[in-house]
């Protein structure tokens, strides 16, 4: 008996892909482990107009179409046409409610390009990286309008339309930290979802890295020996609570008397006056002997050698939509990890070994912080627990379950 010849996976795959910013290094790395599992893959993907260093996979199996522009009202037909020429088995849209990727405000025009596919009986899938409860969607429409009307109408306007998102897909990945988190639960109750079966799980993979020698990494840095190094790094937003960071150093320094450690902050700003009151602060508490702000993205050969050089990662998150895909960068190193608990997905994540303190708290996180640096020898069990998750959680193992979801849908749609 002969065997059965394979057919090939056809995906169209849309999101941002480097040199673009966002999750353009998390959708790379999918697409090589995918093709990596598999010769019968093919993946073409539709990302934005840039075409600079765009970064290459010597493999003929994918194929990027930089016709993205969601500055354009026709862009959800003209990336349709595009799409329906390939005949893909299945689409894959990365990312979530947003206005600068998916056009609109919240990406109301993609709705049209999930409809047209429903229409030509091809299946999509969306992975949501920030998902939103209904309790966070109406406190962010508060903050940023201070109008209890238009903050209303804002919010239940968001409600609406992720509920229609959610009905033209035909299965909505939700990053977590892992499979039947609280998170899940809570979302599917959340937004009265009766199709339980359409709500999966991507629990976030983990990155792997550079491991370089600690003391050569702090000399290239210019970094003492037996200062303590605290590293955080993403975009500089007020949503990652950096100014407590910064309070916590001021305490560690002029109320515990502790002077032999050194903060870093690196990141691109989202907030120019955020980063200004940050600046002000540092100057007017007189810690600049112990603060770095560095104001721009960092490389990844920068990141390793910053990685190298640190003791500690501090994310002291004041507002968390999403899982923290800076955490799931770092884990393979085995370091001491501290975070806020605000939000589902910190408590959660790791297997509940990350170190947390209490939202907002400046004291809290001196007083954690200090622990740690005082205790620093006695966190091999920790290390283990980190290095086991990255293990666990590679982006193999992420590939392995994106291509099981999609030939899930794939099936329930024949």
């Amino acid at each position: 008996m002969k065997p059965v010849k394979k057919r090939l996976l056809k995906i169209a795959f849309f999101g941002t892909y480097p040199p673009q910013k966002g999750d353009s290094e998390y959708n790379f790395v999918l697409i090589k482990e995918m093709l990596g599992i598999s010769k019968k893959i093919q993946i073409d993907v539709f990302c934005g107009v840039e075409k600079e260093k765009e970064e290459k996979l010597a493999d003929s199996r994918i194929k990027i179409h930089h016709i993205f522009n969601p500055r354009s009202l026709l862009y959800p037909f003209r990336l349709f046409f595009n799409i329906s020429k390939i005949k893909p088995d299945i689409f894959h849209a990365e990312y979530g409610p947003y206005g600068k990727l998916y056009g609109g405000w919240l990406g109301e025009p993609f709705l049209m390009l999930l409809i047209l596919l429903k229409l030509v009986k091809i299946p999509s899938t969306m992975t949501l990286h920030l998902a939103w409860l209904r309790l966070q969607a109406e406190k962010a429409a508060m903050e940023k309008y201070r109008n209890k009307i238009i903050a209303k109408i804002v919010y239940y306007y968001f409600l609406v339309y992720s509920k229609i998102l959610i009905k033209c897909l035909d299965l909505l990945q939700l990053s977590t930290t892992k499979i039947d988190s609280i998170f899940k639960a809570t979302f599917i109750k959340d937004y009265n979802i009766k199709d339980v079966q359409k709500i999966g799980e991507f629990p976030h993979p983990c990155y792997a890295g550079i491991r370089m020698d600690r003391t050569l990494a702090r000399n290239s840095l210019d970094l003492q020996e037996n200062e303590f190094v605290i590293f955080n790094f993403g975009f500089i937003s007020p949503r990652k609570g950096l100014q407590y960071l910064l309070g916590a150093g001021d305490l560690l320094k002029y109320e515990y008397n502790m002077r032999n450690f050194k903060i870093i902050i690196a990141g691109q700003p989202d907030n120019k006056q955020y980063l200004k009151s940050l600046n002000s602060f540092v100057i007017d508490k007189k810690i600049e002997d112990v603060v770095t702000i560095i104001p721009r993205f960092l490389s990844q050969e920068e990141l390793d050698v910053y990685f190298s050089a640190a003791d500690l990662f501090v994310f002291p998150y004041s507002q968390a939509i999403g899982v923290s895909g800076v955490i799931h960068k770092i884990l393979y190193l085995g370091k001491p990890i501290l975070t806020s608990s605000s939000g589902y997905h910190f408590k959660e994540d790791v297997d509940g070994a990350l170190i947390t303190v209490k939202t907002n708290d400046p004291r809290m996180l001196a007083e954690k912080i200090k622990n740690t640096i005082e205790d620093i020898e006695n966190y091999a069990l920790l290390k283990r627990k980190y290095i086991n998750f990255y293990n666990l959680n590679t982006f193999r193992v992420g590939a392995l379950r994106t291509l099981k979801y999609y030939i899930n849908v794939i099936k329930k749609r024949s």
